[in-house]
């Protein structure tokens, strides 16, 4: 099943990614890449995804995490993860993935995180 549904919303120079439904985030048409992709384009390096509504994720939804990361990081942007549920955080542990990935505490700190780093191109 693919992802329903990524919303997106900007505060400042952050944009926020809302992924809902069953997330499989490295489908290339509709997944996380190819909207990061998009948005680097459109010169955004403060992206923040929000996975407050992800209870579950595979193998290739934390491929198309990874993905989105290095593809933020070599544009030398920041991509950070907030609201990350327990059993997509254990995910994240038992891969060894923790500290490759900014994970904040809430939306509100993420932000006030990016304050002063990278801004867009534009």
């Amino acid at each position: 099943m693919p992802l329903t549904q990524i919303a997106v919303d900007v505060r400042g120079d952050v944009v926020i990614l809302d992924p809902a439904g069953r997330i499989c985030l490295c489908d290339d048409r509709d997944g996380l890449p190819p909207v990061v992709a998009k948005l680097l384009e459109e010169g955004f390096l403060k992206v923040l995804l929000n996975l407050h509504r992800v209870r579950y994720i595979d193998s290739t939804s934390l491929a198309g995490i990874v993905r989105a990361h290095v593809m933020v990081t070599r544009k030398g942007g920041r991509l950070k993860i907030v609201n990350v549920v327990q059993q997509v955080q254990d995910v994240f542990d038992v891969t060894k993935l923790t500290p490759l990935l900014d994970v904040a505490a809430s939306e509100e700190s993420a932000l006030r995180s990016f304050e002063g780093s990278t801004s867009t191109l534009a």
